[in-house]
């Protein structure tokens, strides 16, 4: 298990909740490279930018509109860290 923080803010930035959450995490060695891997649930939640609420530049959310509901049907596992070539 490991413990990660999640924050809320406001459309200024300002905090607006915190709090703390745990998830299950696996190492697994590949070619003497310790991997950490986080468990992600299968499940619903939403995702999207509501236009009407958001006053930045249109260009930064184009390919997040508008709000809507994602379904994870499986369970996986995915890399805690980015894999680069380098």
């Amino acid at each position: 298990m490991f413990e990660y923080p999640v924050v809320a803010v406001d459309r200024q930035g300002n905090l607006t909740r915190c709090c703390s959450e745990q998830n299950l995490v696996m190492t697994d060695a590949i070619a003497e490279v310790a991997l950490e891997m986080v468990f992600i649930p299968g499940g619903v939640f939403s995702m999207g930018t509501d236009r009407a609420q958001d006053d930045r530049p249109r260009d930064r959310y184009d390919n997040n509109e508008p709000p809507h509901e994602v379904r994870l049907g499986k369970s996986f596992w995915l890399g805690k860290y980015p894999v680069t070539k380098a």
